[in-house]
């Protein structure tokens, strides 16, 4: 296969030396079997035809061509131009745009390359390991939704699981509009999110899946803002080796945001989570040179992946003091991040979860949860897109009252009685907590806690029965007013 063009050179090597250049056109013959690179202009990969483009933002193109050649990028009637560098490579920018299309997208040099069925609007990038990655082949009712897949103003692009020990260029993948069999090989939760937001705001709706599975963050992290001293690694958890294979390929592939759905293989190591994931969300967004949107998928409620013989189904209700954390401190990281990081937030699944099952089966409801936050804090729709948020808690005699945000229409406990929740004094003993909905806020106490100083909610590893909504449907957040911790550790930062 030819190999079509050069690394972008205002990322990967913003001033290239001969020696750079050299050394890359001597290792594309190599793949090709060629002594010289083609002279003729091309664009890169991830530009096909049905390929989608981003709207209201300069639409990046870019490829090869012969060295000083000018090239002419149109797009309907727009137009832009740019001159190859010295080593063929050349980047042209179309003036931002509206919604609309299907359009012929032209480049032309001393030959000319037409992509059809091109059209604008609304680009997302749906990344993380496998929950994410999850296609609608494993739904249970996968025949139902795909026999509804047939939905041309949703475009696809599918990038394959991949290491690399370098950042790469290309993609071995390409635009597709969607229909039954290009949704049955893509994401779930993409896939629904694509269909809400495409309804909802009514622009054509692009997504890129770039997931890998049993993949812990480290991996998605470009290796030289990671651990610049460490050796490039195509190893499988060697740091930026996903970045490298699938990520540096799309950039600067204009976006609207990113769907991050990750955490499961860090759970072990919660505490170091917070620090990543902000060096996941800054470099990339500097890679792009974007401050695109972050939309964080929070984990559900989880105990074990495959249920023991001898093991409920549903798991009982022990004394606080006694339940597993599990992935408690891993939400805890990502509830901080998205609390705390620019155009950065997070949707709850603490209600979805499957407790002995790592990949739970609900992922529509994931993205209908996804396509709120999408509706309420990227496009500025007027809908409620989170369940209630702690803000915070006064001690009132032996009760505790509770303050939220993001109530809407109001705090709702779903059952008789509210479960996990948890109030302790100063000897840091849990005991479970009775509660009543007081106005906006929430009325906690224990007959065994005269003095509380400190509530959880839902802080455990498979909190099961949580029962505090929003009236709007969404769960409140896992959360805990506290930050005890045991000797000799440090909180998430």
């Amino acid at each position: 296969m030819q190999l079509t063009w050069l690394k972008r050179l205002a990322w990967i090597c913003p001033r290239p030396t001969a020696a750079w250049a050299s050394a890359w056109m001597t290792a594309s013959a190599a793949m090709v079997g060629v002594g010289t690179l083609s002279a003729e202009v091309q664009v890169a990969p991830i530009f096909s035809d049905h390929a989608i483009l981003q709207r209201r933002t300069p639409i990046p193109v870019w490829g090869t061509a012969a060295p000083d050649e000018r090239v002419t990028v149109k797009l309907g009637e727009a137009t832009c131009s740019a001159v190859a560098d010295v080593h063929g490579a050349w980047m042209a920018r179309l003036a931002a745009r509206e919604a609309g299309g299907p359009f012929e997208l032209t480049v032309t040099a001393t030959n000319a390359i037409t992509l059809h069925d091109v059209v604008v609007g609304d680009v997302w990038l749906c990344a993380g390991q496998s929950n994410m990655g999850t296609t609608l082949a494993g739904s249970p009712n996968w025949m139902e939704e795909c026999s509804e897949a047939d939905l041309p103003m949703i475009r696809l692009l599918h990038v394959p699981s991949a290491r690399a020990a370098e950042p790469a260029t290309a993609i071995a993948a390409s635009w597709q509009r969607c229909s039954p069999l290009a949704a049955f090989e893509f994401s779930t939760a993409g896939f629904f999110f694509a269909r809400r937001i495409q309804h909802e705001i009514g622009v054509p709706v692009g997504m890129i899946m770039s997931t890998s599975w049993g993949c812990p963050i480290e991996p998605f992290i470009d290796r030289r803002v990671l651990a610049p001293d460490a050796a490039p690694s195509a190893a499988e958890k060697a740091p930026g080796s996903v970045f490298n294979a699938q990520i540096a390929p799309l950039i600067p592939y204009a976006l609207t945001g990113v769907l991050w759905y990750q955490g499961e293989s860090n759970a072990d190591a919660a505490r170091e989570y917070a620090p990543l994931l902000r060096q996941l969300i800054a470099s990339w967004r500097k890679a792009w040179g974007s401050e695109f949107a972050f939309l964080l998928v929070q984990l559900p409620n989880f105990t074990a992946n495959g249920r023991p013989k001898d093991a409920p189904e549903i798991p009982p209700l022990l004394p606080p003091d006694q339940t597993p954390l599990g992935w408690a401190r891993l939400r805890e990281a990502q509830a901080r991040v998205a609390a705390t990081e620019p155009r950065t937030t997070m949707v709850a699944t603490i209600d979805i979860g499957c407790t002995w099952d790592i990949h739970p089966h609900n992922k529509p409801e994931v993205a209908r949860r996804l396509a709120l936050a999408a509706e309420g804090f990227v496009y500025g729709q007027r809908v409620e897109w989170l369940g209630p948020r702690y803000e915070g808690m006064s001690v009132e005699g032996g009760k505790v009252r509770l303050r939220f945000s993001h109530l809407g229409g109001g705090l709702v406990i779903r059952g008789p009685a509210i479960m996990q929740l948890a109030v302790s004094g100063d000897d840091r003993k849990f005991s479970w907590a009775q509660a009543r909905v007081d106005g906006d806020t929430l009325v906690a106490w224990s007959d065994t806690v005269p003095h509380p100083v400190a509530v959880r909610y839902a802080f455990s590893g498979d909190p099961v029965g949580c029962d505090l909504y929003g009236k709007e449907g969404l769960p409140a957040e896992p959360f805990r007013s506290d930050d005890w911790d045991p000797p000799g550790t440090s909180p998430s930062r």
